[in-house]
C-alpha cells in the first residue's frame, strides 16, 4: 500500500478538485478530480473515501475543512484491481517510518 498527502497528490499532478462530497447510489462518498492534461472525456476521476473515513465524512458537504488531513492511498481490492482511496489515517512509507 502506497500513500501520499492529498495536497502532494493534487499539486504534483497539477489537478483540479471539486471539493463537494457526493454520494453514489449506494451512499458511498466520493469527490471528483480533474486532470486537464488528459484528453477530453478522460479528465475526470471519482475518488472514493476509504471505509473508516467514509463514516467520518458522512455529514460533510465538502472537503475544505479536512483537505490537509487527507491521504491518497493506492491499494488493491479483493479482485486484484488497483484503486485509489482517500483516508484520514496516517500511513507512512518505509522512508518516513524507518528513516531510510
Amino acid at each position: 500500500m502506497e500513500s501520499k498527502s492529498f495536497r502532494e497528490f493534487v499539486v504534483s499532478g497539477k489537478l483540479q478538485v471539486n471539493p463537494s462530497i457526493r454520494r453514489n447510489v449506494n451512499g458511498y462518498p466520493y469527490i471528483t478530480v480533474l486532470d486537464p492534461s488528459k484528453p477530453q472525456g478522460e479528465q475526470a476521476e471519482n475518488i472514493y473515501f476509504g471505509k473508516n473515513t467514509s463514516a467520518k465524512v458522512s455529514e460533510m458537504v465538502d472537503i475544505r475543512g479536512i483537505a490537509n488531513d487527507l491521504q491518497v492511498v493506492h491499494t488493491t481490492n479483493a479482485l486484484g484491481e488497483q484503486r485509489i482511496k482517500l483516508s484520514m489515517s496516517a500511513y507512512l512509507g518505509a522512508d518516513d517510518l524507518f528513516g531510510i
